[in-house]
């Protein structure tokens, strides 16, 4: 390898590591004292470097929420094949994969619904919005490209199309959660979810 590219690799491996640290950090401080009393002053201090050097990284404390989720994501996917494997049918695989998220939203609800917000607020803005991407409808896309080619799922539809519709349904189902945190069974909304992505809403 040459000199150059060797210099350049072990920069952006310093980069990184400094990225993953800062991350560390702030989720720590978030889950601590809350998204809201905590300050970009605050992680710049414990993760030691300037405030300056943390806005290189991150613009915004929503932006290290948002990193934060695509990397949890990345994990998920990159064990995917073996779950796949690891269930019978599409409808088992999606609710477990279902399931698995309600238990992460319920566990840390404050630090998903900033990052909620923060996709709502940038929908519309369709360069920042793949940006913020959180890599689930990949996931959903995989699973379900999956069962089209298992002979389950219809094959007149892309894999993706299907994917985004199902991630829609899930986001919005998600959203009503965090908006009524004591009333609401993710979990049994989740469900249904799967249910009527499945089997669609006419009577049986």
């Amino acid at each position: 390898m040459p000199e150059e590219d060797t210099r350049l690799s072990r920069i952006e491996r310093k980069k990184d590591k400094m990225r993953q640290q800062i991350i560390t950090v702030a989720m720590d401080l978030f889950r601590k004292q809350g998204f809201y009393g905590t300050t970009l002053e605050q992680i710049a201090q414990e993760v030691d470097i300037a405030k300056k050097t943390l806005y290189n990284y991150f613009p915004e404390k929503e932006a290290i929420i948002s990193a934060y989720v695509q990397g949890f994501s990345r994990k998920e996917a990159f064990h995917l094949d073996e779950f796949i494997r690891s269930y019978p049918d599409i409808r088992s695989r999606l609710l477990a994969i279902f399931e698995k998220s309600a238990q992460t939203y319920e566990a840390d609800p404050e630090v998903w619904k900033v990052y909620t917000l923060y996709r709502l607020r940038n929908k519309f803005n369709f360069s920042k919005d793949e940006e913020l991407r959180s890599g689930f409808e990949g996931i959903l896309t995989k699973v379900i490209a999956h069962a089209q080619e298992e002979g389950n799922i219809r094959l007149d539809i892309p894999a993706k199309e299907l994917a985004q519709h199902l991630e829609k349904y899930f986001f919005m189902t998600v959203l009503s959660m965090l908006n009524d945190l004591e009333g609401f069974s993710l979990s049994d909304s989740l469900a249904r979810c799967v249910d009527i992505f499945l089997n669609g809403v006419t009577s049986r």
